[in-house]
């Protein structure tokens, strides 16, 4: 058999496949030429496309959810412009209510005055018996920008001995001054229906002997129409205290899980009510001291017989 019979199917093919892939070369070719080459488009495209990737990355992630997000703002902006407002509408609400808001302060600053007079008189009278006859205190009323809590800036100036000069309480008052303040200004409050519960946790810090017992007699004067509760390691005060409670840290063993049950030490705080005589007696010679146990016990003795009489006193003189 003729092998070029045989082939002459397959070049037939071949060469029509050639003929067709020269036809598509040249109409790519055709289709080149007719393109016109535009960078800056290109250009605008790309910054198309990086302004849609952030959009998506803060409103998104998707773009479908990009364009939901700006139909319901624009639905929100469209129901806040609604009332079609003039900007000078506007304007002039803004500033009726600034009119109102100045009025407002205004009369706050005058009540604030009033009540300034009324506390330093006070307060003077309560640090009178907690050793500081001598004491100067003023309420500075300085105007500051109006807010919502007043166009005021309340400033406590305090002197404590004569001849100082008015300075702010929280940068001339020492420890023990400021514990005084602090117990004399809870008291001007509670005599106007303050809280029922009055906590005070170390407020003999940095005073002692003549002083404490004024802050103890102090604080059993309150006692007398509110509940008192106070943290002290001065056993005047700790004296003048109709319950008597001992707070202290105890170190125990306990398991420790994380450990495989290994046995750690933990430290855990107690209180005990001291309910007898004894009691209380060997916890304030404790807190007291002294050169022996004895004193120390000789001392809390006195200590709580001077503290029923105080109390008993001062019950008469309530009838």
């Amino acid at each position: 058999m003729n092998l070029e019979l045989l082939l002459q199917p397959t070049l037939d093919l071949v060469s029509l496949a050639l003929a067709q892939v020269t036809e598509a070369g040249r109409e790519i070719n055709y289709y080149g030429d007719a393109l016109e080459a535009d960078p800056d488009r290109l250009l605008e495209i790309e910054e198309r496309i990086r302004t849609l990737k952030l959009i998506c990355r803060k409103y998104g992630p998707s773009l479908t959810e990009a364009i939901e997000f700006e139909h319901s703002v624009q639905t929100e902006l469209t129901q806040l412009t609604g009332a079609v407002v003039s900007l000078e509408e506007l304007e002039r609400q803004a500033q009726d209510l600034h009119a109102k808001l100045i009025d407002a302060c205004q009369q706050l600053t005058a009540m604030r005055q009033q009540a300034a007079l009324d506390l330093e008189r006070h307060l003077i009278g309560e640090l009178k018996p907690l050793a500081m006859d001598k004491v100067q205190f003023q309420v500075e009323i300085a105007p500051q920008t109006p807010t919502a809590t007043g166009a005021d800036t309340i400033i406590f100036n305090f002197s404590p001995n004569p001849g100082e000069p008015l300075q702010p309480l929280a940068a001339t008052a020492s420890g023990g001054e400021m514990s005084r303040f602090l117990l004399a200004l809870k008291a001007c409050f509670s005599n106007n229906g303050g809280a029922g519960t009055l906590i005070f946790d170390e407020i003999d810090a940095g005073v002692s002997g003549k002083v404490a017992q004024s802050i103890a007699s102090k604080l059993h004067h309150l006692s007398q129409s509110q509940q008192v509760l106070c943290v002290t390691h001065q056993p005047l005060i700790a004296a003048m205290a109709d319950r008597h409670f001992r707070v202290a840290k105890q170190t125990i063993e306990s398991d420790n899980l994380d450990r495989g049950n290994s046995v750690v030490e933990r430290t855990i705080v107690r209180i005990e009510e001291l309910h007898s005589q004894q009691q209380r007696r060997d916890e304030i010679a404790q807190i007291a001291g002294g050169q022996s146990a004895q004193e120390a016990i000789s001392f809390a003795t006195s200590l709580l017989s001077q503290a029923k009489s105080r109390k008993k006193a001062v019950k008469q003189s309530r009838k």
